[in-house]
């Protein structure tokens, strides 16, 4: 299960990262900013606030149930802090993680990406008191293992898990399709624009490769197409944990005043 997002009763705490900060970074260390830097600053400021995150990952990390229901209850503040750390967080991430060397996001990637998408990735405090309050009146159950589903002529769903489960309201919440052969089946404009070979895949297959900070299209074969942008999910490789409108809007009114800017350069 995604955590619940415990509302956090202060009005402040320490948060160092900023555009001028990531800057200034840059310009110490030649371009980069090492990992252990920006880790460092992280931990600093949550431990400002006499929170140890180390020790506050650790206790809630199984994600069950009732480690769920235990941090709803007593509205933990060592983690609403954390969570609302993130929250400020979320609008440099991207910033920072194209500020890494190619080894450090390596060591990123796989140490801490997903420590940071438990703190990052949450559901609403309120959705969880509700399904608690439901499931103590035995008004909903738990089913793992779903392989299919099918629809009722007379409506609602049956689904095929460790045994068959009839359902009135089902919910797709298993994310988003960021293979492009895939996105492709039924956006015909993806479709056309990938086997076209003017869009490529960035990960083995995955996500559009753009350059950064503009969001203009890399090619393997034609270079940068320079007036052919892409914004949203499809581009996470490179803008980094992007499923916030936020951050697709600021990128985008960031691309379109530099586009104004350049134009008179393409005249």
């Amino acid at each position: 299960f995604r955590f619940a997002d415990i509302p956090y009763e202060k009005d402040d705490f320490q948060f160092t990262f900023s555009m001028a900060w990531i800057q200034e970074q840059r310009a110490k260390h030649n371009g980069v900013i090492p990992f252990s830097i920006i880790l460092k600053t992280f931990k600093d400021d949550i431990q400002a606030e006499g929170v140890d995150v180390d020790a506050v990952y650790h206790k809630y990390k199984t994600r069950d149930l009732e480690t769920i229901r235990q941090a709803v209850e007593s509205k933990d503040q060592d983690l609403a802090l954390i969570h609302a750390y993130n929250s400020n967080l979320i609008a440099f991430i991207p910033a920072l993680f194209n500020s890494l060397s190619g080894q450090d996001k390596e060591i990123y990637l796989e140490n801490y990406h997903d420590k940071l998408k438990f703190f990052k990735t949450r559901v609403p405090y309120k959705t969880f008191q509700w399904m608690f309050d439901l499931l103590d009146q035995g008004k909903v159950r738990i089913v793992h293992g779903i392989s299919d589903v099918h629809i009722k002529d007379q409506g609602g769903f049956i689904m095929d898990a460790e045994q068959r489960e009839e359902v009135d309201v089902l919910v797709n919440a298993t994310g988003f399709q960021t293979l492009l052969s895939e996105v492709g089946k039924t956006l015909p404009l993806i479709d056309n624009l990938y086997y076209k070979n003017l869009i490529q895949g960035h990960i083995n297959g995955r996500f559009v490769l753009i350059d950064w900070p503009q969001a203009q299209v890399l090619n393997q074969n034609f270079g940068i197409l320079k007036n052919l942008f892409f914004f949203g999910l499809l581009i996470g490789g490179t803008q980094h944990e992007n499923n916030d409108a936020q951050l697709t809007h600021q990128l985008a009114l960031r691309v379109s005043n530099w586009f104004m800017d350049q134009r008179p350069t393409w005249e």
